[in-house]
């Protein structure tokens, strides 16, 4: 019981818990529209390509540390001999 549990957990959260809670909160948001009446479909098609975008943004580097390190390349000095 114990290996399935932890292939469950890496399955569902794997490297970014972040996108699981995003998408338990998006499914508890529909369930709740629902119960309130209102037609909630649309929300889960919206909520997983915020949610992507987001997990992706949080994982790459910045563009402003990769313009800093290009920077940085520029300012250095040739050493002789190489």
């Amino acid at each position: 019981m114990s290996r399935f549990g932890r292939f469950l957990w890496e399955f569902l959260v794997g490297d970014d818990p972040f996108a699981t809670a995003g998408v338990v909160v998006a499914v508890a948001l529909t369930a709740l529209l629902q119960a309130l009446g209102v037609a909630a479909w649309w929300l889960l098609p919206l909520a997983v390509p915020v949610i992507l975008y987001v997990s992706l943004r949080r994982s790459s580097p910045s563009h402003e540390e990769d313009a800093q390190a290009g920077h940085a390349a520029d300012n250095e000095q040739p050493q002789p001999g190489l």
